[in-house]
Formats: structure tokens, sequence, C-alpha cells
């Protein structure tokens, strides 16, 4: 199973007006029961999308909190374009 969760660059603060949708999102976002839980039932990868250098600070955490086999990990550079995909991917 591909479960992706998301770190705290994924909440919507800058949509809409950073309403309701980024609190509920916020609020949702990393639910580490619902998350050991698929981990124990099926064979899984943890795909994590990382905007900057700071989110592994946080990628880190949720790891160890999981207790997550680092051999499952998957890191994604954020981005919609090629070139901002590459920078960030370095």
């Amino acid at each position: 199973m591909s479960i992706s969760p998301k770190l705290a660059n994924s909440t919507p603060f800058e949509r809409n007006g950073g309403r309701w949708a980024a609190a509920q999102h916020e609020h949702l976002r990393y639910q580490l029961d619902v998350l050991a839980r698929l981990m124990r039932g099926y064979p899984y990868q943890l795909k994590f999308v990382i905007a900057a250098p700071a989110d592994l600070a946080e990628l880190n955490r949720m790891v160890d909190e999981l207790e997550a086999d680092r051999d499952r990990l998957i890191l994604i550079p954020e981005g919609t374009k090629r070139d901002i995909v590459q920078e960030r991917g370095l």
C-alpha cells in the first residue's frame, strides 16, 4: 500500500484566505493510529512531499513515532514545474 502522510507544508493556509479548509486539514492531516494500523495491515511504502530542507525534521519525527522502516520511504520534491522540482530535488 502506498501511504502519503501529509507534512505541515501541505496545509492550505494561503488558499481561500486560510479559512476553514486549513484548520480542518491541519486537524486531520496526521493521524498516528490510522497510519500505524495501515502499516501493520499491509505491505507499505511511505511517500512524503518535501518543499524545503526544514521538512526533514518533521518527516524524521513522524517516521520515529511510527517506527517505520526507513527503507520503505520515498521522498518527492514538491513542485509543478520541472525547474522547481529539479531545484528542490537536489
